[in-house]
């Protein structure tokens, strides 16, 4: 009996090595596969986040270079505009002097002055004090008159 006794004892013995054997084994397995996930789920993120950057940068760059198709399409037709505004305004100048000078030309004839040397003291006192001067420029008429 001694014999299986000491078999027994062997085998648990052995048991116990493979027990021990198989923890460590566990403890390496899943230590060496979070050192994996670690690892490729860092690569893999990094790969996704360069991945998501780019498509962000592209639509960045597509929407900076749409605003300046607009900011030069809007400068272009402000440039155009003013350029058409600068040559509608010396076209109306030009007309405006030509009107102002024919129109000069016909009224002039109907113009008429007060002759102030043919008129009496009367008469003259009497327009001085209607016209729209100032005080001393009538009396400086006044004072001319006599």
């Amino acid at each position: 009996m001694q014999g299986l006794t000491e078999g027994l004892n062997g085998l648990a013995l052995i048991l116990r090595v493979f027990e021990i054997l198989g923890v460590v084994v566990v403890g390496l397995a899943v230590l060496l596969s979070y050192f994996l996930f670690k690892t490729f789920s860092s690569k893999w993120l990094e790969a996704k986040f360069k991945e998501r950057l780019e498509r962000f940068r592209q639509a960045q760059n597509r929407e900076l270079e749409e605003l300046r198709l607009k900011i030069n399409t809007l400068f272009d037709w402000t440039t155009r505009l003013h350029q058409h505004e600068f040559e509608v305004m010396s076209e109306a100048w030009a007309k405006l002097n030509d009107a102002f000078y024919k129109t000069m030309a016909l009224v002039s004839p109907f113009q008429q002055y007060p002759d102030l040397a043919h008129m009496s003291a009367d008469h003259f006192s009497e327009f001085v004090a209607s016209c729209q001067l100032g005080s001393w420029e009538k009396n400086e008429l006044k004072g001319l008159s006599v």
